[in-house]
C-alpha cells in the first residue's frame, strides 16, 4: 500500500511542483489550496501525512492540522508545515508557547532532498 500523502498550499506552482517531485518518489498525492478543501480532502484520501502551508487565506496551518487530526481515521496522521516566514526564531515567534499540532516544519522554498529525509523520518521509512 503506497505512502498517501496531502499537500496544501495556496501557491497552487509549488503544490504542483512538490506533487511532481512526491509522484516520482512513489507516493500517492492529493492536493489542495485552501484549509476547506484541505479539510475535505483529508476526509477522503486518510493521508498519513500532511505537507501544510502555515498561513493559508481561509485558516492557520496549525488549525488545519488539529482538524485534520481530529477526524476519523485521521489521529495518526503526521503534520509537516511548510513556511516562508524565514528562519526558526521567526517561526517560534509566530507559534508561541501553544501547542502547534505539527510533527515538524521545514522553510520554503522546498529543499526536496531535505523533504524526502523528512518524510522518511517522520513515517519511519527508507
Amino acid at each position: 500500500m503506497a505512502v498517501r500523502i496531502l499537500v496544501v498550499d495556496d501557491d497552487y506552482d509549488m503544490v504542483e511542483t512538490v506533487k511532481l517531485f512526491l509522484d516520482a518518489q512513489g507516493f500517492e498525492v492529493t492536493t489542495a489550496y485552501d484549509g476547506e478543501s484541505g479539510i475535505v480532502s483529508a476526509a477522503t484520501a486518510a493521508p498519513d501525512l500532511c505537507l501544510v502551508d502555515l498561513v493559508l487565506p481561509d485558516m492557520d496551518g496549525r488549525e488545519l492540522a488539529k482538524a485534520i487530526r481530529g477526524m476519523a481515521g485521521c489521529e495518526q496522521t503526521r503534520v509537516l508545515l511548510l513556511t516562508a516566514m524565514g528562519g526558526r526564531q521567526a517561526v517560534e515567534a509566530y507559534l508561541g508557547d501553544g501547542e502547534d499540532s505539527a510533527d515538524a516544519y521545514m522553510e520554503k522554498p522546498v529543499n526536496f532532498k531535505e523533504l524526502k529525509s523528512s518524510i522518511e523520518k517522520l513515517l519511519n521509512i527508507a
